[in-house]
């Protein structure tokens, strides 16, 4: 696994912030240089994109169930 893609699993597991977790995410991030923050920046658009597609696609199947 890459520095970039590390950094990024490690950013993915922020939602549960526990202090290790952003300690280590601080060190990683110290690690990448511009270009590889610019990729975990795409990388990290992609999956909101995709979550937000997700998310939409379940509002639709939910108002489709709910009208049948």
């Amino acid at each position: 696994m890459n520095e970039v893609s590390k950094t990024f699993h490690v950013l993915l597991k922020q939602t549960n912030s526990v202090e290790d977790n952003q300690q280590q995410l601080s060190n990683l991030l110290c690690k990448l240089n511009p270009f590889q923050i610019d990729e975990l920046d795409m990388m990290y658009q992609r999956v909101s994109k995709l979550t937000d597609i997700i998310n939409y696609i379940n509002i639709y199947i939910r108002n489709v169930v709910t009208a049948l």
